[in-house]
């Protein structure tokens, strides 16, 4: 196989060169939000310690 892109150097460049420009001009088309809209999240953490107050747990974390 890197016989074989040895002995066709120019042509593995060429295509090289090729997939690069496109690459480049995909990037340039991809439409990109700087800010994307978010909705407030909610987080909910659940915890079980036995005979612990809410303080308790609060202190911990």
């Amino acid at each position: 196989m890197f016989a074989a892109i040895i002995r066709h150097g120019i042509l593995v460049s060429v295509i090289t060169l090729i997939l690069l420009i496109l690459g480049i001009a995909a990037i340039w088309r991809i439409p990109v939000q700087m800010i994307p809209d978010l909705e407030t999240r909610v987080v909910g953490i659940e915890t079980q310690w036995p005979g612990a107050t809410p303080q308790d747990i609060e202190k911990i974390s």
